[in-house]
């Protein structure tokens, strides 16, 4: 797109703009109506030229003058690390015990012996007939899980029959 230049703030407008998009100047071309006998017609605005900007849209510092030396920084002039000089940690997981850091392989804490999962971490259920579910096989789990869902299922098609009836 080809731009031009507003007459009045000297920002760059596309060509045919009927006004200015930053001082809303009328760009439009005098006609006998708009325009008075004594108007006078704006001087165009002479506009410096833009700083030049990086890639990242920061204007770079102006360069030192010649013979100009520099004090050293220790942050800036300190050596590289290099990745081969870091020494990587194992991975591994905090004891909730005593904070130790436990290599994954390890189920249980090397210095106090908690395990990884805490029992108290599981919430007991127990049922009145059944007892602790905990206790329960895998089997016993899986027909208590039926029944009970069984169950839930028949209260709510009855409590369908009766407040279908009633409505």
């Amino acid at each position: 797109m080809t731009t031009a230049r507003c007459p009045a703030c000297g920002a760059s407008v596309a060509l045919g703009a009927p006004w200015c998009t930053l001082c809303y100047a009328d760009l439009r071309p005098p006609t006998r109506e708009t325009q008075p006998e004594s108007a006078p017609v704006p001087e165009p605005v002479a506009v410096a030229a833009a700083p030049l900007v990086d890639a990242l849209g920061v204007i770079p510092p102006a360069p030192l003058p010649a013979g100009t030396v520099l004090t050293p920084d220790p942050h800036l002039d300190a050596p590289i690390t290099k990745a081969a000089d870091i020494r990587l940690a194992e991975p591994g997981w905090p004891c909730r015990n005593c904070g130790t850091v436990v290599a994954m392989a390890e189920d249980n804490c090397t210095h106090c012996h908690t395990p990884f999962l805490v029992p108290e971490d599981v919430v007991e259920v127990t049922l009145p007939g059944v007892g602790s579910v905990r206790k329960l096989d895998t089997k016993m789990r899986t027909i208590l899980g039926l029944a009970g869902a069984i169950g839930v299922t028949l209260v709510l098609v009855i409590f369908a029959f009766i407040f279908g009836a009633i409505l």
